[in-house]
């Protein structure tokens, strides 16, 4: 009974300060729990909020993408080639930055743009590098002989220059089909019908001549025959030859006008000077030996020598096409302004047939509408056509740029179109999205037209990725 007073006593006496004692620890518990689920709650809050705001973002953004469905892509150069040495694909050679696809050199390259927007510069870029392989250069001002020409290791030809190589017609003629070539790459057919008769007879006449004076093998003799001697004692020379149905004395109007023709295009001939060691083209094609070739006229000697600059090519062209194909040789045809010369017969024949015998043409030119005045249309096309890779400056001329902007294809792409609907209150108003493909240029007239000089589109071969570069001045 003592006990249980004394027990009762102290839990009277002790109670309330340990009630206090125990309300405050539980208060300072739940306050600690609350603060942590409030910090939760709150990050969550936060977490929440931008989940949604980046998941609205994307969204956002992803309506306003364009997704690409079909046809050739535009990327950046450093992702092209990025590309293109991942896949191994990437040629040694290239243009500025930018390497060439792999093994497609022969497969020729077509250079465009308006005068002073970058055509040459490129050039520049191409040619050290392929230094080591035979090159033929077709060069209208003279330019690229005075920036590369090597007398050591090159070959020159332009009779007003002292550098140049002793040739004649006879170095390159060996079976009665040459003289007839020869003949057609010095006087070419036109686009005129009328015209054509003279020009063939103008051929025939010129070929005879050829291989009636094979054993002298002088070009003043040659020339005089053309151009000074009278008609009646070249009728007489000529008698019992092809040509003498047109070079005929009982019809003096008809030879007159024969060798007219001739005339205008053979007085370079006069300007070759005899030689006993002449330089063959032919010879020079089937030598291994690597060299450069330069057939090059200065602006003011250019109405002479074109003739022979085009008989000279093709020349080079046909001796190419006469050896045995094969896929791992060498040997580029540069033509830098193209439609300055005048026809080049075989030019067609390297585009369409070259490549199995090694032929890699890099050609420039202004404008398509050049080409179709020399060449015609359908071969026009059929040059520009089977040139694969594409190298586009700034086309000022509006047609002209369309004209490229439709030969680099559409695109077909689907993107989101946005639709506003309208309701009888205001609140009722809506803003749709739907998904809608269109198709579009790949490069647009515009976007030709306002390249900067020495900036340039590269179209590579194949389903590659276009893309938009520039390069140094060289």
């Amino acid at each position: 009974k003592l006990t249980s007073e004394r027990t009762t006593s102290e839990l009277k006496t002790t109670t309330p300060s340990h009630l206090q004692n125990l309300t405050k620890q539980n208060t300072t518990i739940l306050l600690e729990k609350a603060q942590t689920l409030s910090k939760k709650s709150l990050l969550a809050g936060v977490a929440t909020f931008f989940s949604m705001l980046l998941f609205f973002f994307l969204r956002g953004r992803a309506t306003k993408k364009k997704q690409h469905i079909s046809g050739k892509k535009q990327i950046s150069p450093t992702l092209l080639k990025i590309q293109l040495h991942l896949k191994r694909k990437a040629s040694p050679i290239k243009i500025g930055s930018m390497p060439l696809l792999k093994g497609t050199e022969t497969q020729h390259i077509l250079v465009t743009g308006g005068t002073g927007t970058g055509k040459t510069n490129s050039f520049h870029h191409i040619l050290p590098q392929i230094r080591s392989q035979k090159t033929i250069i077709l060069d209208p001002t003279g330019l690229f002989v005075e920036k590369y020409f090597d007398p050591y290791q090159d070959t020159l030809l332009n009779p007003f220059d002292p550098r140049t190589a002793p040739w004649h017609p006879w170095s390159e003629c060996t079976t009665t089909f040459d003289y007839d070539t020869l003949a057609e790459s010095l006087i070419p057919q036109t686009l005129s019908d009328h015209e054509n008769y003279w020009r063939t007879a103008a051929r025939t006449l010129l070929s005879t001549l050829i291989q009636k004076l094979s054993d002298t093998k002088r070009t003043s003799e040659l020339s005089h025959w053309l151009l000074y001697q009278p008609l009646d004692k070249l009728a007489e020379f000529l008698e019992g030859t092809k040509a003498a149905a047109h070079i005929d004395i009982h019809s003096e109007k008809t030879a007159a006008s024969i060798r007219s023709v001739a005339a205008s295009y053979l007085t370079c001939l006069e300007h070759l000077p005899d030689t006993t060691t002449p330089f063959s083209i032919k010879t020079w094609i089937q030598d291994k030996t690597p060299g450069w070739l330069f057939l090059y006229t200065k602006p003011s000697e250019r109405a002479t020598l074109n003739p022979l600059l085009s008989s000279w090519f093709s020349t080079a062209t046909r001796s190419l096409l006469s050896l045995t194909p094969d896929l791992q040789r060498r040997i580029w045809f540069v033509i830098d302004e193209l439609p300055i010369f005048q026809k080049l017969q075989a030019l067609d024949s390297l585009i369409t047939e070259g490549r199995k015998y090694g032929a890699c043409a890099l050609l420039a030119l202004q404008s398509p509408a050049q080409l179709e005045e020399i060449y015609g249309r359908a071969p026009s096309q059929t040059i520009l056509g089977n040139c694969a890779t594409r190298l586009i400056f700034a086309e000022h001329d509006p047609e002209t740029a369309q004209k490229i902007s439709r030969s680099l294809g559409e695109t077909e792409i689907k993107e989101y179109q946005e639709g506003i609907s309208y309701g009888a209150h205001q609140v009722r108003d809506g803003v749709n999205l739907s998904l809608q493909s269109k198709k579009a240029p790949l490069i647009s007239p515009t976007q030709i037209q306002s390249l900067e000089n020495n900036h340039a589109y590269l179209k590579l071969p194949g389903n590659t990725p276009i893309t938009k570069f520039s390069l140094t001045l060289k």
